[in-house]
């Protein structure tokens, strides 16, 4: 239960995560359907990594999606209380900034930290957030393992009928030893979540204005 929980644990936090390149592969593999929410996942070829496909439509402007985001404050309301802190380390500007998560893992086990550099751009119709991990932005914690290769992105796309599909995309390596299926199992679970939470929150800010 203890590895269920790191993966957990570190799927969480890989609502920013990732450790390269996209596949470019069409090769996606259907495992949740419910709600409204699709989630797709690929095996990286040669290895155990789980690449991710994450998508809903939300009642909500995309700018409510965007102005989510850029809060980090409020991550608490839609992200899992396994996070020991999530600080925004620094403001670049409006659209630019640094974010800290450190995430806390039951004993044996060492806690995990990773810090991203995030940048907001506009795409046309979308709204799109890369996330970049930077490791060497703020000195290890003793005791804490450094999450060193991390990728990630969100996109929020307006529709004609003024809501916002959104598309999430990651993979990442969780580094524990871990059964294949149950990471699969996990990551599908903890992403699912992840995803429905953050619908709920938009549907309730969508009136907010920004």
């Amino acid at each position: 239960m203890k590895k269920e929980k790191l993966i957990t644990a570190l799927v969480l936090i890989a609502v920013f995560s990732t450790g390269a390149v996209y596949s470019q592969s069409d090769n996606w593999e259907l495992k949740k359907d419910k709600n409204g929410i699709t989630i797709y996942t690929h095996r990286v070829t040669g290895t155990n990594i789980i690449e991710i496909k994450a998508s809903f439509t939300v009642n909500a402007p995309k700018v409510v999606m965007t102005s989510i985001l850029r809060n980090v404050d409020d991550y608490s309301e839609w992200m899992s209380g396994i996070f020991k802190k999530i600080q925004k380390v620094k403001s670049i500007n409006r659209d630019e900034w640094y974010i800290y998560y450190e995430v806390s893992v039951p004993w044996p086990f060492e806690n995990r930290d990773i810090v991203m550099y995030v940048k907001t751009m506009e795409n046309g119709d979308a709204d799109i957030l890369k996330l970049t991990c930077t490791p060497s932005y703020c000195s290890e914690k003793t005791g804490v393992v450094r999450v060193k290769e991390a990728e990630g992105q969100w996109t929020f796309t307006a529709t004609s009928s003024g809501q916002t599909k959104v598309t999430y995309r990651f993979y990442g390596d969780p580094k524990t030893s871990v059964p294949t299926w149950l990471m699969d199992k996990l990551i599908v679970e903890g992403s699912y979540n992840t995803m429905a939470n953050l619908r709920k929150v938009a549907q309730k800010k969508k009136s907010c204005k920004m």
